[in-house]
């Protein structure tokens, strides 16, 4: 597997579609994509709600000799409000965080409280149509599956792993009724194998694993519900 590959695609769509500014790197762990958005210029903002990552990050950021572009705030799960201006960021940049998040609609709302008018949202989550999916929901029968939804840990409440999985027309769907537009999108594969087979067979690349979506922030005040 190249997962350093995976991350640098995912960095590569970001940076080629918007110019540097403050972004809010939402859910940024132990600071990956922080550091790397402050060496292309940005003033980064990471927020998690680890705080053990959090110190970790500020160390790395140091290490990294960034750390005069990255600042980090801690946030609790609980929290339904950040602790930022309205308008502040000019981007924001959550990477594998939507399909973690039971409330979207908090979620949404403050991601466009926070993000200026004609800012940049960027989103990747896991493909829910890639080629590991698809063979999954093909294997794996509903007697199989439904005892592991019902009794994994990581689906108990302040435990959520991945409650959703997304393709890239109803994710954007979703973000288009809450005021946004595409930009552009792509997707990411950490398996370098199904990389090869899908740069030769260009439709196969709808299959790969990671899903990339850029939007802008349109219509501030448009809002489903």
């Amino acid at each position: 597997m190249s997962y350093r590959r995976y991350y640098d695609r995912k960095v590569a769509l970001f940076v080629a579609h918007a110019a540097p500014g403050r972004v809010l790197d939402y859910g940024c762990g132990s600071g990956s994509y922080s550091r790397s958005l402050a060496s292309h210029g940005w003033d980064t903002f990471g927020v998690d709600s680890n705080p053990e990552r959090l110190k970790e990050a500020e160390q790395l950021a140091l290490e990294a000799g960034v750390a005069d572009r990255t600042t980090y705030v801690e946030v609790p799960t609980t929290a339904r409000q950040l602790p930022f201006d309205d308008g502040f960021f000019d981007a924001v940049f959550a990477s594998e965080v939507i399909e973690h998040l039971p409330d979207l609609a908090t979620f949404i709302a403050e991601i466009k409280r926070v993000l200026r008018r004609g800012g940049t949202l960027y989103l990747t989550t896991p493909n829910g149509v890639s080629y590991r999916h698809v063979a999954k929901n093909l294997l794996w029968s509903g007697r199989r599956r439904i005892p592991r939804i019902e009794s994994w840990p990581q689906y108990l409440p302040g435990k959520e792993g991945h409650l959703y999985y997304w393709d890239l027309w109803t994710l954007y769907r979703l973000m288009h009724i809450n005021g946004f537009t595409y930009v552009a999108h792509g997707y990411a594969e950490p398996h370098a194998g199904f990389e090869r087979l899908s740069t030769w067979i260009p439709p196969l690349r709808r299959l790969r694993t990671g899903l990339l979506l850029m939007l802008v922030h349109t219509e501030p005040d448009r809002h489903y519900r």
